[in-house]
């Protein structure tokens, strides 16, 4: 069954990307990526379930794509119920950033740009423990998985294995805290550690 009515597929712009994860309380929250393929700029919006419909949630954060490339969205909500975007941000060489939603205005989490290289939209991922610290995992330009964490106000370097390229890689954060990673390779008949 469909959950609610106002659904963001009844946008007349086309969907590109979206992501889906719940607030401490349980509501669902649904981030989007929306323009036309082969565009250059669109624009992500955030919604959230209010029980009958999903309502827009802050105001929508525009975006620079690289042309024809195909995009992907993640966020997550900590125990504090505030939602962060990491995305790839062409405004910035398309290195990673993160924001945060703060009333109904998106403010960098950190430093705009905090990856090293251009972070590939496939392989970015991100996730936040219980304690409010954000984990974020990306395939930078030399095919390295680069792992990092927000902590004290700064991304933290963590591990960053050499993988093959064209892999791809998510993060997931344990009851206990413990940042798992789990990165799959196409050159090697896709097989994933």
């Amino acid at each position: 069954d469909y959950v609610g009515t106002g659904m963001i597929g009844e946008n007349t712009v086309p969907i590109r990307s979206c992501a889906l994860d719940f607030a401490i309380d349980g509501t669902p929250f649904l981030a989007t990526q929306l323009n036309n393929y082969g565009a250059v700029s669109g624009f992500i919006e955030f919604q959230k379930f209010n029980g009958t419909s999903w309502e827009l949630s802050g105001n929508t954060l525009p975006v620079k794509f690289e042309e024809f490339d195909v995009k992907s969205t993640f966020f997550a909500i900590g125990s504090d119920n505030i939602p962060q975007i990491l995305y790839s941000d062409g405004n910035n060489s398309f290195k990673a950033s993160v924001r945060k939603l703060v009333g109904s205005t998106w403010e960098f989490t950190g430093d705009i740009g905090y990856s090293n290289n251009i972070a590939t939209y496939a392989s970015l991922s991100s996730d936040i423990d219980s304690e409010g610290i954000i984990y974020s995992t990306y395939i930078d330009a030399d095919d390295t998985v680069n792992v990092k964490r927000y902590i004290g106000n700064a991304w933290q370097d963590m591990s960053s294995p050499s993988v093959g390229i064209n892999s791809q890689s998510k993060i997931a954060i344990a009851d206990d805290n413990t940042p798992y990673i789990l990165i799959w390779h196409y050159t090697d008949s896709g097989r994933s550690n």
